[in-house]
């Protein structure tokens, strides 16, 4: 079973050399040291076949500079990207501050409203002291 797919396997990767060498071979002309380079007319307008430059073996339907666009376009949104963050931090961190002096003045509103409210617990207690007191007073002055 596993003999057939390692068949089958090997059979793909080695059609997919002998086209990579296809291709290679189409596009990219082998060059010899010795062979004397044609000079060009001063009227003439291309770009020289040579071994320093094998783009101009290359068909003029194949944009050799796309790859280079798309990387430009990729670079220029990573950094607006990256300026959008750099902005979100700076006002994430403002926001954290002022999240910080929120949570101070409630829990400062809070410590004041559970001391008014223990206060107030506490006023029955005093208004009746307040209430013997009297009678206290009116009780000494009656006498």
């Amino acid at each position: 079973m596993f003999g057939n797919i390692r068949k089958k396997l090997n059979s793909v990767i080695q059609e997919g050399l002998s086209i990579s060498e296809n291709i290679s071979s189409h596009y990219i002309k082998p060059s010899s040291p010795k062979s004397p380079q044609s000079p060009r007319s001063p009227g003439s307008v291309g770009t020289p076949a040579t071994p320093t430059n094998p783009a101009a073996s290359v068909p003029p339907f194949i944009n050799l500079y796309a790859g280079c666009d798309l990387l430009a376009i990729n670079e220029r949104q990573w950094t607006e990207i990256r300026d959008l963050n750099e902005q979100n931090a700076k006002k994430a961190e403002e926001i954290d501050a002022s999240i910080l002096e929120i949570r101070d003045r409630t829990e400062r509103t809070l410590t004041t409203i559970q001391d008014v409210n223990v206060t107030l617990a506490a006023l029955p207690v005093v208004v009746t002291a307040l209430n013997n007191c009297v009678d206290v007073i009116k009780d000494v002055g009656a006498k």
